[in-house]
């Protein structure tokens, strides 16, 4: 099973962040089993992945900078935790 956090080595092992998918797909070419799919994680590497599922399944979301649009966000959803 596949399982590594690219953004822990993206300051000390820049090298390493894409080294966990590159090591799934060469086990799965050489007929390994491996559960999570490296082809996919590879589409998975930030949080923004999450936008291609369907809009009923995920939860609201807001992808912005803007502090004001972050606080009306905030304002409108009172079940967020803070």
């Amino acid at each position: 099973m596949l399982r590594n956090d690219p953004s822990a080595d993206l300051d000390d092992r820049p090298w390493a962040q894409y080294s966990g998918i590159v090591f799934g797909q060469l086990a799965k070419k050489n007929g390994v089993l491996v559960l999570n799919n490296p082809d996919t994680l590879a589409k998975a590497t930030n949080k923004m992945y999450f936008q291609y599922f369907p809009e009923i399944i995920r939860p609201e979301t807001i992808i912005t900078r803007s502090i004001a649009e972050i606080k009306s966000f905030y304002a409108a959803h009172k079940k967020i935790l803070s």
